[in-house]
C-alpha cells in the first residue's frame, strides 16, 4: 500500500501459485485496532484486475482475529472477480468482523508463474474501510460516544441522543480515525469543522447529562445580566492573514487549495500569519468554502473576558436563577455603559464559553468566547 491509499498486488516471476498443499495468495489485510470499540462494517474501492486467465480470482474475506496475530478465523468469503475485470466494490461485512483480507488466488493445481513481475496485477484505489455505512458524520460519532460514555465512564452521562441533531448537512468524515483519544477532544475536533453549509457547530453536556450537538444558532438563548468583577484580555494568537485548506482526491492523494489572502488584516496587526485547515472532503469547492469561512473567523483579535454574574433576567425582565446560564448562551450586560446607545452593541453583548456555578454561595462565574469586541474596555 502506498501513501495515496492504493493497494497493489502482483505475482512474482517464477513463483508458484495454486491450491496444492494450501492456497498461495497475494494479499493485503486491514485490521481493526486491538481492543477497539467498533468492528469493521464495510469496505469500498475501485479496482483493476489483470490476470493471465480465468483460473485467477479476486476475493475479499472478513475475519475474527485473536490478539497478537496468532490466528485469523474467516467469517465469510466474497468472490469479486473470475479473470480480468475492473469496477467498483462496495462490500458489507459480517457483523463482528475485526479484519479484512483483499487477495488474488489461483484456483487450480500448483503451477509456476512465468510472466514478468508487474505484467499482471490487482490495483485498488480510493480504498475506504468504515465501521458503519457512510457517510460518517459528526452526529454518528457523538451518538457512539454518548452510548459508550454512559455505560463505561460516568453514570451522569445520559445514553440519550435526543439532543444530537442528526438532520444537519454534516461533512462525510473521510479520515475519521481516533486511537487512544480523549473523547472530549474528539467532540471538540468534529465540532470545529462546522457543517457542510459552513454553519458553526456547538457541542457539550447539558445539566441533564445529555450530550448536545447542533448548530450554534440553534442552541443560544438570550439573557440580560448584571455583572460584577471583570477580568479582561486580548490575544493575537488566532489571527491569520492567509489560509489554505488540504483535502483528498477520490484516489486518496492529499491536495491543497490556493491560498486566500486578507492584506487588510496584515496591515491592521503589523504581521502576517498563515492558517492550514484540514477539510474532510474530496471536493475542491467545499475545501475552498471551508478555507474562506475559517479565515473570516480569524481576522479579529480574540478578546476574552471572565466575570461574575450578579443577576440574570429573561429578555422581558423576569428574573431567573443564576444556574440557568450555560455555554453558548448570549448575554447582554445591563450595567455596562453602551457605546452605541443600543442594547445590542459590540461591548455589551457576549457569548458564553464556559460557566462555573457555586451552589453554596449562589455565585456564577462566566467566561465568554469570541466573537467579542472590547476595544473601549482594553485599549
Amino acid at each position: 500500500m502506498d501513501n495515496n491509499n492504493r493497494l497493489y498486488i502482483s505475482p512474482n516471476n517464477n513463483a508458484v501459485f495454486g491450491y496444492t498443499g494450501g492456497g498461495k495468495n497475494g494479499i493485503w489485510a486491514y485490521r481493526a485496532p486491538h481492543r477497539g470499540l467498533r468492528n469493521l462494517a464495510r469496505i469500498s474501492f475501485d479496482y483493476t484486475l489483470t490476470v493471465p486467465d480465468t483460473t485467477w480470482e479476486m476475493r475479499i474475506g472478513d475475519a475474527f482475529d485473536t490478539p497478537y496475530d496468532a490466528f485469523w478465523f474467516f467469517l465469510a468469503l466474497y468472490l469479486i472477480s473470475v479473470g480480468s475485470s475492473s469496477g467498483t466494490v462496495v462490500q458489507s461485512l459480517t457483523p463482528g468482523a475485526m479484519g479484512i483480507i483483499v487477495y488474488i488466488y489461483r484456483n487450480a493445481p500448483d503451477a509456476t508463474y512465468t510472466g514478468q513481475t508487474g505484467t499482471h496485477f490487482l490495483r485498488c484505489t480510493n480504498v475506504r474501510v468504515t465501521t458503519a455505512t457512510p457517510p460518517i458524520t459528526a452526529a454518528m460519532i457523538a451518538q457512539h460516544i454518548a452510548s459508550y460514555a454512559s455505560t463505561h465512564l460516568s453514570p451522569r452521562i445520559s445514553s440519550s441522543t435526543a439532543r444530537i441533531n442528526a438532520g444537519l448537512p454534516y461533512h462525510d468524515l473521510l479520515n475519521a480515525l481516533w486511537e487512544d483519544a480523549d473523547m472530549r477532544n474528539v467532540l471538540r475536533e468534529i465540532t470545529a469543522m462546522g457543517d457542510a453549509s459552513g454553519a458553526r457547530l456547538a457541542c457539550g453536556v447539558w445539566e441533564d447529562g445529555m450530550i448536545v450537538l447542533d448548530r450554534l444558532s440553534n442552541l443560544e438563548r438570550e439573557w440580560l445580566v448584571d455583572v460584577g468583577e471583570w477580568r479582561l484580555s486580548r490575544s493575537l494568537k488566532r489571527i491569520a492573514s492567509q489560509a489554505y485548506a488540504t483535502y483528498r482526491s477520490p484516489g486518496g492523494q492529499r491536495l491543497r487549495t490556493t491560498t486566500a489572502v486578507r492584506e487588510d488584516v496584515a496591515q491592521r496587526f503589523g504581521y502576517r500569519s498563515i492558517a492550514q485547515i484540514d477539510a474532510p472532503t474530496t471536493s475542491e469547492t467545499t475545501a475552498n468554502a471551508l478555507r474562506s469561512a475559517e479565515l473570516s473567523r480569524r481576522v479579529e483579535a480574540q478578546a476574552m473576558a471572565r466575570f461574575t454574574v450578579r443577576s440574570v433576567y429573561q429578555p422581558l425582565g423576569e428574573r431567573v436563577p443564576l444556574w440557568r446560564v450555560r455555554p453558548y448562551d448570549v448575554l447582554t450586560i445591563r450595567n455596562l455603559p453602551s457605546i452605541s446607545g443600543l442594547l445590542r452593541d459590540p461591548i455589551r453583548r457576549v457569548r458564553v464559553l464556559a460557566v462555573e456555578y457555586d451552589a453554596d454561595r449562589d455565585r456564577l462565574t462566566v467566561e465568554v468566547e469570541d466573537p467579542i469586541t472590547l476595544p473601549a474596555m482594553i485599549a
